[in-house]
């Protein structure tokens, strides 16, 4: 990707939530890669969007060569009174300048925690290749060992995404005393889907590639890894991934021998998007594991199922399932989770102390089974529901209200990303116009104003596509005026656009661009013409310039736009 292209990424990975109004030091670019194969898995990035110091974090800055000896650029970021530390391996796009929420909440936990930059990524040297990304994890290990002068059962790997098997390789070879992989995948299976869009009769690709499959794969293969591992293991995995499959982690785990923790993230995308979706629950998970797995009292209950025909003859089958636990703690919340061959999934609540049984019904028998304890709930008759933060539940009101305009959250997913380009490119996912939820959404609008400006940011997406509905797909409805949406939107626009960033179902979006939103702000200002507003148009104008993505040209100079008084001076080239 060219670094004149719009700024979304679209990854294998992680990234940056919470982070307090800041500073932008650089926004990041895409720079190129080692060879065709890395080119299509790795999307390195060079310049720093946030820096710790900036975000109220702690950190030095160090470097350390990896095996061909190019210079490695990480932040150690101390935990006060530490007794163990962390290290994270990122996932495919970026740098470790979109990773400062990871070190937030380790650190907060009271681990030391060091990110680093894989070769050619960030502030590192070389060029991004495939091939060094396991000797950089290696390096980094080595390296957090000699700094902290800890032995190895005092460190633990995080992974996320593409730093998933790399994790476990190194906690694997390096004996860590505890790892937690996210969004795992199985990469020899994931590489044959990959290398089919560049191989064909490339010779460096296909030399590359039998190289990766020779002498790499079969070291970092997931499930062997696990087989051999001993220490406590976390596997997390968004039930709503996208672009990995939660099957993978689930079949990495049911070969994991060791101590293990298991959770399938309910509402819950790719990776980073997990970290905002519950993210008081997220951060108590993360901390919490590694917490048990280095004082030796990981939890693990045991779970018993009776499957059984429904009596009443209709289809699908009844299952109780009776969870055991050691018994030495009090009354609190777990989560049952039940997944059939398809990928199908059944997530119930309960409480417990020592013992308790639930009942449920599936359409298929369960092929994986497994109750994780949850921290913050609120008590229901039939259970518990997750307690979430004010910004998670904000966030959750704005999806539901994404799902219901667009007739479906994969719909509302894809015509609100990729700066807007999506709302065009997936035409035939757009719905007739959903007249009585846009409605709703108006009369409601007291709720958008509360929520916190990052979502409100979402809704202006979400009003902008309802004042720019296609015609055609207007349908039958009654509203006359759709520059009412557009009004509202005025005041849910990003005060900086080149400030903000979005985190997403397997991707993030740094800098708010949009077509849509572009296209309402012309179409506003053309009636502010209209009605003899010069100047509030010229501001609309410039709004809607600092808007559109880098790719779309547009003759609005400002010399331009402070000479337009008319609607003819706009429309006039």
């Amino acid at each position: 990707m060219s670094p004149s292209a719009p700024r979304i990424i679209f990854i294998v990975c992680f990234v940056l939530p919470w982070l307090p109004v800041a500073v932008t030091a650089e926004i990041p670019k895409f720079v190129n890669t080692a060879d065709p194969i890395s080119q299509v898995c790795l999307r390195p990035m060079k310049g720093d969007f946030r820096r710790p110091g900036q975000v109220g974090l702690t950190a030095s800055e160090v470097t350390f060569a990896n095996a061909s000896g190019q210079e490695l650029r990480a932040w150690f970021f101390p935990g006060q009174d530490a007794q163990q530390s962390i290290l994270f391996c990122m996932g495919n796009t970026g740098n470790i300048s979109l990773m400062l929420p990871y070190a937030k909440i380790l650190q907060q936990g009271g681990y030391d925690v060091l990110l680093f930059d894989y070769q050619g990524f960030g502030d590192s040297e070389g060029v991004a290749s495939v091939g060094a990304l396991l000797s950089d994890c290696l390096a980094a290990f080595d390296f957090l060992q000699t700094h902290t002068q800890r032995v190895p059962d005092d460190i633990g790997v995080f992974g996320v995404s593409l730093g998933s098997f790399l994790a476990l390789t190194v906690a694997a070879e390096k004996q860590a005393g505890a790892v937690a992989v996210e969004d795992a995948f199985i990469p020899d299976e994931t590489l044959d889907r990959f290398s089919r869009r560049v191989t064909g009769d490339n010779a460096v690709a296909k030399i590359t590639l039998q190289w990766i499959k020779t002498f790499l794969l079969g070291r970092v293969d997931p499930l062997g890894n696990v087989s051999r591992l001993q220490c406590p293991m976390f596997f997390l995995h968004g039930e709503r991934d996208r672009l990995l499959r939660p099957s993978e982690t689930l079949r990495i785990a049911a070969r994991a021998t060791g101590p293990k923790r298991i959770w399938l993230i309910p509402n819950t995308g790719h990776a980073p998007e997990s970290l905002e979706i519950n993210d008081r629950e997220y951060s108590t998970q993360l901390t919490t594991f590694f917490h048990d797995a280095f004082a030796g009292t990981l939890e693990q209950p045991e779970v018993e199922l009776k499957v059984t025909k429904q009596s009443s003859g209709a289809a699908g089958l009844t299952v109780q399932a009776t969870i055991t636990t050691d018994g030495n703690q009090a009354r609190r919340p777990m989560m049952l989770t039940l997944v059939d061959a398809r990928g199908r999934r059944r997530f119930v609540p309960f409480w417990i102390e020592d013992q308790a049984t639930v009942d449920t019904q599936l359409r298929d028998r369960p092929v994986h089974v497994f109750a994780i304890p949850y921290h913050h709930v609120t008590a229901t008759d039939n259970g518990w529901e997750p307690e979430l933060s004010a910004y998670s539940r904000s966030l959750a009101t704005y999806h539901r209200a994404a799902s219901k305009l667009l007739k479906g959250s994969l719909a509302a997913d894809y015509l609100t990303r990729s700066n807007g380009f999506g709302f065009g490119r997936n035409g035939r996912m757009i719905p007739k116009f959903p007249t009585a939820a846009a409605e709703d959404l108006l009369q409601n609008l007291i709720v958008v104003a509360e929520a916190p400006a990052r979502v409100q940011v979402r809704y202006a997406r979400l009003l902008a596509r309802l004042h720019c509905w296609p015609a055609h797909r207007m349908g039958d409805a009654r509203l006359q005026d759709l520059s009412v949406f557009g009004e509202a939107m005025l005041s849910c626009l990003p005060t900086d656009p080149d400030d903000y960033y979005e985190l997403q179902n397997a991707g993030m979006q740094l800098t708010f661009r949009d077509t849509v939103v572009g296209d309402s702000l012309f179409r506003l200002a053309k009636l502010r013409l209209q009605d003899g507003q010069p100047e509030q148009a010229q501001q609309l104008l410039r709004k809607h310039v600092s808007v559109l993505p880098d790719s779309v040209p547009t003759n609005l100079t400002e010399e331009r736009i402070r000479s337009i008084r008319t609607l003819a001076d706009l429309v006039t080239p």
